[in-house]
């Protein structure tokens, strides 16, 4: 029968002699009219065969056998042009797209498929004779099934439908096979791969040619949108990614051959293809069941365009941009939005599995008998590999396969949420990797309100989306910030590669893009537009969280919270430093601000509005304990840091006009602002931003000592002007001195001693360049009274801070017999904070020239009371011997105040204030030294004259004594060795300008009561049993003796 067909089709010698026969008769005999009227009868014979009944997998193999015969032979037949050929391509291979879609058993079907994908494989040499390509791309596409079965079943039962579907899922992996070659060879070869060829017109060999790569992309996307099996469609769009690449390869190469086209003209061919791809990417990326197909989508555009983007028209840029990709997501918001809680799970077993054990049951089946009812079920319920078959049906409850997906994800919402990650990160892909291209004159005018429209959809998926949409958005807004800033800045990079050309380094004027706008001051005004959008839209939206938004302020979580603060951190210090105005400074502050008092959600019932209807929390003490330590949580705290971060991140990324605006002021103002618990104006409308209870403030010890840390970095910060900081040295010395107050409970209270540790650290940095700022800029520090009260608070904050330290520490060292970790470590931090205060004390009074001479003495007099203090030193595992008591004897704090004395002394000639505290200081040395050693003195005379020591306290008290005196002996030294070298330089320029020297204040320190005391004290001790002190009070003897006679001289 297929002989006669095709001998029929072909027209051969004996037809041709019966049709001439049948002229000369005068009858009419059309020869191509009869080889079309044979094939029609082909096809009718086998749709008998295949369709009518369910025939046995041999019949069915052997008749599509006989069909690949047939097709073949008359695709020869076309092949060599004959001229009594009348059917065309199409009309050849629809026997076998009929069989494929309409046969009755799966076998006969997959027999269909298999013939059509060996006729692709072995003989794509007729295709290319033939021209037909696209009528074969045409045969092979998924889905024409589903239209045929809607049409001749519907009236079936649901278990056929079922088994049905099971069938189709069978033959699109079947199909899949052959789309897959397709892709991987006969496409690149459509499109002329070799580059030398001169017969392509635009990238296309020829008018054949085109139209076979325009049914290209409707073949993937029928198997990428095609619902039987999930895995196909994953890799359809997997090959709409290769096919776009080797068509963007091929415009890439044919563009370097044509003259551009300017943005009004029309894509080539080729960008046609592109685009229809583009679009159906776009179709699968808004599929309204299959979350992993959605996403494979996406992923899958913006790829391409973020790859390949530079090679496009502008017109075709355009098309892909604002007409496929931005709509997309924009369709992905709306159908989250829509998405209900209805639960969603997936079959067990997936429909390429269930396939193949159907089609092994079918195989060991000769006769064709029917299988029962219960199997038929079976494989229809483990066919459903997507979850629009979430619904559930008879036949999923008699067979139970069905496998629960995880709880974030087993409803429609929560996957759309999925999806709104995954098209909010596409968009942060595409502009990072193509901003420049979006601002240029093609797409800028149409950009602006799509752009807008991004980032209400970003300022959506922060404040109502879940945590990992809400970071994502926050991601994608730091990388549009980052990438619209640096593109409004002269002279930053485009798109394009370094090097001035493309990737492959070809030359500018090769690649087909809008980079070469992007230095024009058009592209960064619109730069600079859109980077204001990401500001204003986005990150202001956190100011609302404190303020306006009832919903988003309960609903963002502390985690996103704190995400919102380090991204604007990252954007801040990322991008160029020229790139940011005061307007622009101003939103950072509001919201790091806005973010620092309120880092942790709203409770739901909590009302801010004192007159709600609903009060009933204020009855229940739950709710009042959980509102009184609102904004004092562990994740409050690293929001709170990360806010910090991003005021510290302004010091060295503002510009000069944003300094001089009073950028650094207003942070400085801020940070004190948390310290003290005070509010401030930091809102968009120059408003008090509220704070949650515990946010800020004394209250919040962790708080207030990581706005000390940041103030002190940001005050030693060679970048910050130092009037600025004269404008907050009045306020932090006073923030600063409230903060340092101690509680005896303090080594009971981590929080609260690394609370106190912070704020003498920051007061300590404050000092050291505040001071020296507040004296050069009086009238920015508030003026000459505005500093001398400055002036009392940092005498009051050091009184409080060094003798308040050492004496919480001799109180917990007298009371605690044994030494623990924790004891140990505060011991050493709180000798740490003892040598700094000293440190600073005494540079405050070298600096002091504004200090009132009454506040020099009260910090001299802080350094004396330190001095007298007792020595109470803690060995642990170490021996007690005099070694040991000597070298601990020299850092105690007592010890250390008497060398902060010494320098103190010896600062005279540096200054107005060093002198002043050279003449206090030096008295206080001579006095403190005599008390010393007269002291150890009279111990050891009624040692010798007593009975011998025996009790250990006793020999470590006579010790501890000893390393006192010989310390103090030691510091005499050193001051009596420096005034005699500086003797003499007085008396230079007359009695009025006579230079005040270490020598002269120690000579009138040293009237003649406290020199012969002085004298006397050091010759006791030259006879002292102890060989140190022996030894220095010896050499201070020596010392003292030549300072009298230089100063008699």
């Amino acid at each position: 029968f297929v002989d006669d067909v095709l001998l029929r089709v072909r027209g051969g010698a004996k037809a041709k002699a019966q049709a001439k026969a049948q002229a000369h008769e005068g009858k009419g005999f059309d020869l191509r009219a009869r080889g079309r009227a044979a094939w029609r009868t082909l096809e009718a014979h086998f749709f008998d065969a295949l369709e009518s009944a369910r025939p046995s997998p041999e019949v069915a193999r052997r008749a599509c056998a006989q069909l690949e015969r047939a097709v073949v032979g008359a695709l020869e037949s076309i092949a060599i042009g004959s001229e009594d050929v009348s059917l065309d391509v199409a009309e050849v291979l629809a026997p076998l797209a009929r069989a494929k879609a309409r046969a009755t058993c799966l076998p006969a079907r997959l027999e269909a498929i298999e013939a059509m994908s060996a006729l692709v494989r072995e003989r794509g040499d007729l295709f290319t004779k033939t021209a037909g390509w696209a009528a074969a791309f045409d045969a092979l596409r998924a889905g024409d099934e589903v239209q045929e079965k809607t049409s001749v079943r519907g009236n079936e039962r649901k278990k056929n439908r079922n088994r049905r579907r099971s069938d189709d899922a069978a033959v699109v992996v079947a199909g899949w096979s052959a789309v897959a070659f397709v892709v991987s060879d006969v496409l690149p070869a459509s499109l002329g791969a070799d580059a030398e060829e001169d017969t392509k017109t635009d990238g296309v060999r020829d008018g054949t040619d085109a139209l076979a790569l325009a049914r290209v992309v409707p073949l993937l996307s029928s198997y990428a949108s095609q619902t039987d099996d999930t895995r196909t469609s994953l890799s359809a769009v997997n090959a709409l990614w290769n096919a776009c690449d080797v068509i963007a390869r091929r415009v890439e190469v044919s563009g370097e051959k044509t003259t551009f086209r300017n943005e009004k003209e029309s894509s080539s061919p080729l960008e046609t293809v592109l685009t229809r791809a583009f679009e159906a990417l776009a179709a699968v990326g808004a599929d309204r069941f299959r979350p992993d197909v959605r996403h494979s989508g996406v992923n899958t555009l913006v790829n391409v365009l973020a790859a390949r983007g530079a090679t496009l028209s502008p017109g075709a840029w355009r098309d892909a941009t604002l007409g496929v990709f931005f709509p997309l997501v924009f369709e992905i918001r709306a159908r989250a939005a829509a998405a209900g809680d209805e639960r969603v799970d997936v079959s067990l077993v997936s429909s390429l599995t269930a396939g193949r054990r159907r089609d092994r049951r079918d195989e060991t089946s000769d006769d064709g008998s029917k299988r029962d009812a219960d199997a038929d079920a079976s494989d229809a319920s483990s066919a459903r590999t997507s979850t629009d078959d979430s619904e559930t049906t008879d036949d999923d409850t008699e067979t139970g396969g069905r496998l629960l997906v995880h709880h974030s994800r087993n409803t429609a919402a929560k996957q759309w949420d999925e999806t709104l990650s995954v098209a909010v990160s596409a968009i942060g892909k595409l502009v990072h990797k193509r901003g420049a291209r979006l601002l240029a004159p093609e797409t800028r005018d149409a950009f602006e309100p799509v752009w807008i429209r991004t980032c209400a959809f970003m300022v959506e998926c922060i404040t109502r989306a879940s945590q990992e949409t809400a970071t994502a958005a926050l991601r994608v807004a730091r990388l549009a910030a980052t990438r619209f800033a640096s593109l409004s800045v002269e002279g930053e990079d485009s798109d394009k590669p370094p090097g001035g050309g493309d990737a492959k380094g070809r030359p500018e004027n090769s690649i087909r893009s809008g980079d070469a706008f992007t230095s024009a001051p058009f592209v960064r005004a619109a730069a600079r537009t859109a980077h204001k959008a990401v500001l204003r839209e986005v990150y202001e939206t956190s100011t609302r969280l404190a303020t306006r938004d009832h919903d988003a302020k309960k609903r963002v979580t502390a985690k996103t919270r704190l995400e919102l603060a380090k991204t604007l951190a990252e954007a801040f210090a990322s991008a160029p430093r020229a790139a940011f105005d005061f307007d622009d400074v101003a939103v950072v502050i509001a919201v790091a601000d806005a973010l620092a008092r309120a880092p942790e959600p709203w409770p739901e019932w909590y009302h801010e509005d004192d007159q709600a209807s609903d009060m009933s929390y204020r009855d229940d003490p739950r709710k009042v304990k959980t509102l009184k330590t609102l904004g004092s949580g562990y994740a409050a705290l690293q929001t709170q840091r990360a806010c910090f971060d991003a005021l510290l991140s302004l010091v060295p990324n503002v510009s000069e006009k944003c300094v001089d605006a009073g950028t650094y002021v207003s942070v400085l103002f801020l940070f004190l602002s948390y310290v003290s618990g005070g509010d401030i104006s930091s809102g968009p409308d120059a408003s008090v931003v509220p704070r949650q209870p515990r946010s800020i403030g004394f209250e919040n010890a962790a708080c207030v000592a990581a706005a000390c840390d940041a103030f002190a970095k940001l005050a030693g910060d060679p970048k910050l002007p130092t009037d600025d900081l004269a404008c907050a040295f009045a306020h932090a010395v006073a923030a600063f001195k409230q903060a340092m107050a101690l509680r005896y409970d303090v080594d009971d209270d981590d929080d609260d001693f690394e609370k106190v540790a912070a704020a003498t650290r920051a007061f300590h940095a404050t000092l050291d360049r505040g001071v020296p700022a507040a004296q050069k800029y009086v009238s920015a520090a508030g003026g000459v009274d505005a500093l001398g009260r400055s002036w009392g608070d940092i005498a009051d904050a050091f009184e409080a801070s060094v003798l308040g330290v050492a004496r919480v520490g001799e109180k917990n060292e007298g009371a605690a017999a044994a030494s623990t970790k924790k004891s140990q470590r505060r011991r050493r931090e709180r000798d740490a904070l003892r040598r700094e205060g000293l440190a600073a004390l005494r540079d405050a009074c070298a600096r002091g020239d504004s200090a009132p001479e009454e506040v020099i003495a009260r910090l001299v007099q802080v350094l004396t009371a330190g001095a007298d203090a007792e020595i109470i030193l803690d060995f642990g595992d170490r021996a007690a011997d005099d070694e040991t008591v000597a070298r601990d004897a020299e850092d105690a704090f007592p010890s250390l105040c008497l060398y902060r004395l010494t320098d103190l002394a010896l600062s005279a000639g540096s200054g107005l204030g060093a002198s002043v505290a050279a003449r206090l200081a030096a008295p206080a040395l001579l006095d403190k030294c005599e008390s010393s050693l007269r002291r150890h003195a009279a111990e050891e005379s009624l040692s010798v004259r007593g009975p011998k020591q025996t009790n250990d306290k006793d020999v470590y008290s006579f010790a501890v004594s000893a390393a006192r005196a010989s310390f103090a002996a030691n510091a005499l030294k050193a001051a009596l060795k420096t005034a005699i070298n500086s003797a003499g330089a007085g008396s230079v320029g007359g009695f009025f300008f006579r230079k005040e020297t270490p020598a002269t204040i120690l000579a009138a320190a040293a009237t003649p009561e406290r020199s012969r005391a002085v004298r006397a004290a050091l010759e006791a001790c030259a006879v002292s049993r102890d060989a140190a002190l022996r030894d220095a009070a010896g050499k201070t003897l020596e010392a003292f003796s030549r300072f009298e006679e230089t100063r008699a001289a």
